[in-house]
């Protein structure tokens, strides 16, 4: 006898969520692009000594929403200097000449403004090419039209060299089907 009570209840909970679905199906696609820096604390001065660096960088994301919850991406990171690291593993110093980073991302929608992600990639460089593991978590705010203003805190764990923590804002745009 309760079902027939709640059974309008469940059908238009459902109907609602169809169309906002649907809804869902024009804005799948987006891109952003974002200017930050990227902190390495395994930096290296001319001098050979530590220094943590503040790298200037550009990040390109494209991202496809799958639904409202989840989206996977290819995040792109151009740092725009020369600059030495002092290698982990072997304790040698390393020269890192533009390095480009894109890496596939996994995101997961916290709430409607916060995000985590999770996604490997490599960096390449002039010198040698470096697997990465990305970690990070962004805010972001909607705009009309489907602009949307975001921030993001990034870290990549570059296997036996060093790490970034990136901070970076930027603007991105839904671009639809």
């Amino acid at each position: 006898m309760a079902w027939m009570v709640a059974l309008p209840f469940l059908t238009r909970s459902q109907d609602t969520g169809e169309r906002s679905n649907q809804g869902e199906e024009r804005e799948r696609h987006s891109l952003g692009l974002a200017i930050g820096h990227a902190q390495a604390f395994e930096g290296r001065n001319e001098h050979n000594e530590r220094k943590t660096l503040a790298l200037p960088c550009w990040s390109l994301d494209y991202n496809y929403h799958i639904n409202s919850e989840w989206i996977i991406g290819l995040h792109t990171d151009f740092i725009l200097e020369k600059f030495r690291v002092e290698d982990s593993s072997e304790g040698e110093f390393t020269e890192r000449s533009y390095p480009i980073a894109p890496a596939v991302v996994g995101m997961y929608s916290l709430s409607r403004r916060w995000k985590v992600q999770l996604g490997t990639g490599v960096e390449f460089a002039k010198e040698e090419n470096i697997f990465l593991l990305r970690v990070g978590v962004e805010y972001s705010v909607e705009l009309p039209k489907e602009w949307e203003v975001f921030g993001s805190l990034v870290h990549d764990i570059k296997w036996d060299t060093y790490s970034t923590l990136a901070i970076s804002m930027g603007i991105s745009r839904r671009l639809g089907r």
